[in-house]
């Protein structure tokens, strides 16, 4: 599974919300509830990534329902030997969602975790078995909170205009030469600005996952994450952020390219 499906699955069940003991819920609205555990879940999944002590990137990538299975052990709805029961289900349901949500999360999720309650086996490197039931919250989670595809796109477009500005104020170019010849640094700043690449010119997979969970919903995440990928594969580690050595931020180009070009494809055809 992509590592953003799983990040979508802390949001969507709200694995960094506990607490010792049971409790109920604040009442909020179900566009609250989802928005809250949107911002919390990160921490959650850094935590796990940082425990678990992957010796690479390509082993954390095999081994994302691992971190999944270790955020979801911390946050109880897991016991220690990584099995799940009924009175942890309720439990997590008490803990995370309100009164008004608890009947309908119960019916929502719990066909998910009917399979989970014939045991799973937790020695298994890539933690396999518990793919399914993780699999089965993603695509069963209500998305009362998505915005469409255009919705975001124009949101995207105002904020990325008003960067660019803002960008450009910021550099005070000598003159409109300067600044035609510098647009790739106007991105660039502009790109900083959103988190996208570090102000040492790295792009990771961290960086795209954080801003993928605050910008796309869950409806539109696995079709964002194939969208930009790509760029960062191919460029991460190609971009030089010393302005002596590229004054132009020459360097930036393919990827900024790549991603303007990615762009047409991340709305679905309508």
């Amino acid at each position: 599974m992509q590592p953003t499906l799983h990040f979508v699955l802390l949001c969507t069940i709200g694995v960094l919300h506990f607490q010792d003991g049971v409790f109920a819920a604040e009442e909020k609205p179900c566009n609250a509830v989802v928005a809250d555990l949107t911002k919390k879940q990160l921490g959650g999944i850094s935590a796990c990534t940082k425990a678990l002590k992957f010796k690479d990137a390509k082993e954390k990538a095999k081994k994302t329902t691992c971190i999944m299975k270790c955020v979801l052990k911390k946050e109880a709805l897991l016991d220690e030997k990584g099995q799940l029961t009924l009175e942890q289900f309720d439990k997590f349901l008490a803990k995370h969602f309100p009164d008004s949500m608890t009947e309908k999360a119960n019916s929502t999720f719990r066909p998910c975790v009917d399979g989970a309650l014939k045991g799973m086996d937790d020695t298994e490197e890539f933690c396999k078995d518990y793919d399914p039931m993780i699999k089965c919250l993603l695509s069963t989670f209500p998305n009362e909170s998505d915005k469409s595809c255009k919705q975001i796109m124009a949101d995207m477009t105002k904020r990325q205009l008003s960067g660019i500005t803002k960008c450009i104020k910021g550099m005070k170019f000598k003159n409109g030469k300067e600044k035609a010849a510098k647009m790739n640094c106007i991105m660039k700043c502009a790109m900083e600005n959103e988190g996208l690449v570090s102000k040492t010119g790295d792009i990771s997979r961290e960086q795209i996952d954080e801003i993928l969970i605050r910008e796309f919903p869950s409806s539109l995440l696995e079709r964002a994450n194939a969208t930009f990928q790509p760029c960062v594969e191919k460029y991460a580690g190609t971009m030089d952020a010393n302005p002596e050595t590229d004054p132009l931020c020459a360097t930036y180009d393919p990827v900024i390219k790549c991603l303007i070009s990615a762009l047409p494809n991340l709305c679905p055809p309508a």
